[in-house]
């Protein structure tokens, strides 16, 4: 049965109907203790329907073709004991839209031999800087398609291309475990994961030295790695539900000074081979870039339809599924930090007595909507007189994400790195907890 079948079928039996499918394939290649592991292929295909029957909401998906005439009859039942639908779906983008450059030709044909070698060479040149180490490799890449219609006019569709790439290497001395890595993600392979090599011999060599620290407050820099943990406490406090809901400590502060005025944040579906680029997002509503906050001003929460339609206002092409069997929800897409003025050496320089965090753990397990940052630090190193001293372990890190960027705000760097859709800088800002485990 054709999409366009299902969707005649489904509106007729409910009120109104949407159907989103994505068909697709993935290979990954992996090292580990310095050896090829694995090489997996995977083919996806996922189909799923919202309907509105009788005003309430009703969702269903499958991953079977054989399937897709009993996705009416669930998504009806889920309908029956679903709760009210206050929007209605797109059709405002009949046929699609250019989608800005999210596929590369070269990847649904690229050699898994080739990424092998790589993987080869990455081991090899890693194991010449210090044999103790073991080295694990990442690659993956695929092709899919996207397709959505709805009752109310919308019908469009997209392929996209992904490569993604992580190199890293892992030290064991007696009870202390050193994990270090460098990856990115991009639309085809811009990159080598080879180039990430020197970077790692240069941590490497700082952070086999374990260096003590006291308790107390610190002037911190975070690495883009970092700046993405703090950032685990913004995205909810900007998404449409939680607003929706009165949960966001944001939720009336629109138009208002929230940081710092170096910092602007931005929100870009249309960047040029942007990881989440996209047209229009996963409801069929057309992209658009748009500040999240400019010069610390906050100008947008991000919404999907449902919470758009309960803030009495017009969606802003964040509504998202991070799977086909999730329905849509607010997200970022590429997330833009824009940079600064000085360099991230610069940054670092400055520091007499403080801290580098690259990576933080346990972060998520706290409530975002504090505003609070918690974790271990995961892979931190200490900085005396502008310069790294050694690696920190067996402490805690704690700040106050509306507090570090606005009063505690040091510095923001001119140079970015890509984590994820998100292009960060590294940042500096003071008053910092961190709490040694002896």
């Amino acid at each position: 049965m054709k999409m366009e079948e299902l969707l005649e079928k489904a509106s007729a039996r409910a009120g109104a109907a949407e159907i989103y499918s994505m068909d697709g394939s993935t290979t990954n290649v992996s090292f580990e203790n310095s050896k090829l592991k694995s090489i997996n292929r995977s083919d996806q295909f996922g189909l799923a329907m919202r309907v509105v029957a009788d005003g309430k909401l009703g969702f269903s998906a499958t991953t079977r073709v054989e399937d897709m005439g009993n996705l009416i009859e669930r998504a009806l039942g889920v309908a029956a004991f679903g709760g009210p639908c206050e929007f209605s779906f797109s059709g405002e983008l009949a046929g699609g839209g250019a989608s800005p450059g999210i596929h590369d030709p070269s990847v649904p044909g690229m050699a898994v031999t080739e990424l092998v070698d790589v993987g080869n060479e990455c081991v090899e040149r890693l194991k010449k800087i210090d044999p103790e180490v073991e080295v694990f490799l990442n690659f993956g890449f695929g092709e899919v398609e996207v397709s959505l219609a709805a009752s109310e006019g919308f019908s469009g569709s997209y392929k996209r291309t992904r490569f993604g790439g992580a190199v890293g290497v892992m030290l064991l001395e007696g009870t202390s475990k050193l994990v270090l890595y460098r990856g990115r993600q991009a639309v085809g392979p811009v990159f080598s994961v080879k180039d990430y090599i020197p970077e790692l011999e240069e941590d490497l060599e700082v952070a086999r030295k374990n260096v003590e620290i006291s308790t107390g407050v610190y002037d911190v820099v975070l690495t883009p790695n970092g700046v993405a943990n703090l950032l685990w406490s913004l995205g909810p406090c900007v998404n449409g539900k939680s607003v929706l809901k009165g949960e966001s400590p944001l939720k009336d502060k629109l138009g208002e000074q929230v940081f710092d005025e170096r910092v602007t944040i931005i929100d870009d579906p249309l960047l040029e081979s942007g990881v989440e680029s996209r047209s229009f997002d996963d409801e069929g509503t057309p992209s658009s870039r748009k500040p999240v906050v400019e010069g610390g001003v906050l100008k947008n929460f991000l919404l999907d339809r449902n919470s758009a339609a309960g803030l009495k206002t017009e969606p802003t092409g964040n509504g998202l599924r991070g799977d086909f069997n999730i329905a849509p929800y607010p997200g970022a897409t590429n997330l833009l930090w824009e940079p600064g003025e000085v360099s991230k050496d610069e940054l670092i320089a400055n520091v007499k007595d403080g801290v580098i965090v690259d990576r933080l753990m346990g972060v998520m397990m706290g409530n975002p909507y504090s505003g609070f940052v918690n974790g271990n630090i995961g892979l931190g190193f200490r900085v005396e007189d502008g310069r790294r001293t050694g690696r920190v372990k067996d402490a805690m890190f704690s700040t106050n994400i509306f507090m570090a960027l606005k009063e505690n705000l040091i510095g923001i760097s001119k140079e970015r790195d890509y984590v994820h859709a998100y292009q960060l800088p590294w940042i500096a800002v003071r008053g910092v907890n961190i709490a040694a485990a002896k």
